[in-house]
C-alpha cells in the first residue's frame, strides 16, 4: 500500500479525536507525557498531550512524533517508520490533519 493510501485509512481514526483539551505545561513536559502515553498504549491521553503540544509548539510536536517512532518502533517495522517520517515532513498532510 502506498503512502497516500495509508493516510486515507487514518482519516476515520483521526475524526474520532474530538475532545479539545489543553493541558498546562511547557513543551518538554508535554512531549514527555506524549511519549509515555504512547508507550503505555493510552491513546486518549496521547491525543490530549499531542493537541496541547500543538498549541504550545507545533514544530516540537512533529519532531517528537518522529523521535518516538524511531525509538519505540524502530527496526520492528521500518516501513511504518518511513511512513511516519514522510507524514511529519509533509506540510500538505499536516495541514489536512
Amino acid at each position: 500500500m502506498d503512502f497516500s493510501a495509508r493516510l486515507t485509512t487514518l482519516e476515520p481514526a483521526i475524526g474520532k479525536i474530538n475532545r479539545v483539551t489543553r493541558l498546562p505545561g511547557d513543551k518538554w513536559l508535554l512531549a514527555s507525557g506524549l511519549q509515555k502515553a504512547i508507550r503505555f498504549g493510552d491513546a486518549q491521553r496521547a491525543a490530549d498531550f499531542a493537541l496541547s503540544l500543538s498549541f504550545v509548539d507545533r514544530k516540537t510536536l512533529w519532531r517528537r512524533i518522529q523521535i518516538i517512532c524511531l525509538e519505540d518502533v524502530g527496526p520492528a517495522n521500518p516501513e511504518l517508520v518511513m511512513d511516519v517520517v514522510a507524514a511529519c515532513k509533509s506540510s500538505l498532510w499536516r495541514k489536512q490533519v
